[in-house]
């Protein structure tokens, strides 16, 4: 939605876009202090290595993934079909 749309909203956010901007820094100004912080630094360099982990058994599942998967007219790539609400699931 753009900003021709806005007047539309009944809810609209203070000083947008500026306040997520800032928002944003103060998360990112936050993470870098921590790495100046003798007590913090440990949990920063941990949190970073999990988040290397992550990346890499994402990256590693989504290349060694098998072929039987398939696309939906969505887009969207399902390798196993999920049940719908109305059915039973097996035990």
């Amino acid at each position: 939605m753009g900003r021709e749309h806005a007047g539309k909203l009944r809810f609209t956010m203070w000083l947008f876009p500026y306040l997520s901007v800032v928002a944003a820094a103060g998360i990112i100004a936050v993470l870098v202090s921590m790495f100046f912080v003798d007590s913090t630094r440990s949990q920063i360099i941990l949190s970073l290595g999990a988040l290397g982990v992550t990346l890499l058994a994402y990256l590693s599942r989504r290349w060694w993934s098998d072929d039987s998967t398939t696309h939906t007219r969505t887009g969207l790539v399902h390798s196993r079909s999920l049940p719908t609400p109305g059915q039973a699931t097996r035990r």
